[in-house]
């Protein structure tokens, strides 16, 4: 097996792992949502189990590039799939450039999910830090006005006598 094929099989194989990184994004949004603590723990800890298995892919990834750079007598620090695509026999070039496009398709959706995932969990925290100051601070009325014509806000009482 030349460079090339294994270059595709590793492409197909970091796909796959990616596909599945994506579904427990999927599921973690979920959990993100309806505020299961436990079950996001768990998630994350199988994604850090993936995410070695991802970074071993890369690592051969990127050792087979450097391979390739040296077969095609290219500078293995600045090669890119263009300059691969375009040293590959016919034969393979429509396999490895569908590989490429397949796992750049699954890489955007993931990216995607995790802005949204990072979007929820911040919602969360502005949440939780409101509730803690309500909790610290107690509850507030405005019913007068101070001396540049704004509402004042009186504190009523303190639950706690302290600010976190």
């Amino acid at each position: 097996m030349n460079y090339i094929e294994q270059l595709i099989d590793v492409l197909e194989k970091q796909k796959n792992l990616h596909i599945f990184m994506l579904e427990l994004s999927e599921k973690k949004t979920q959990v993100i949502i309806h505020n299961d603590v436990k079950e996001l723990d768990y998630i994350v800890k199988q994604e850090q189990t993936w995410l070695e298995e991802l970074e071993e892919c890369e690592k051969t990834r990127e050792d087979l590039c450097v391979s390739i750079a040296h077969n095609l007598k290219l500078d293995p620090t600045t090669i890119d799939i263009k300059q691969v695509l375009a040293q590959t026999p016919p034969e393979l070039q429509d396999k490895l450039s569908l590989h490429v496009k397949e796992l750049q398709s699954v890489l955007k959706k993931q990216k995607d999910l995790n802005d949204l995932n990072s979007k929820l969990l911040n919602n969360n925290l502005k949440y939780i830090n409101e509730v803690v100051n309500k909790i610290v601070m107690g509850e507030t009325e405005q019913d007068t006005y101070n001396h540049s014509g704004d509402r004042a806000l009186v504190q009523k009482r303190n639950i706690i006598d302290t600010t976190v």
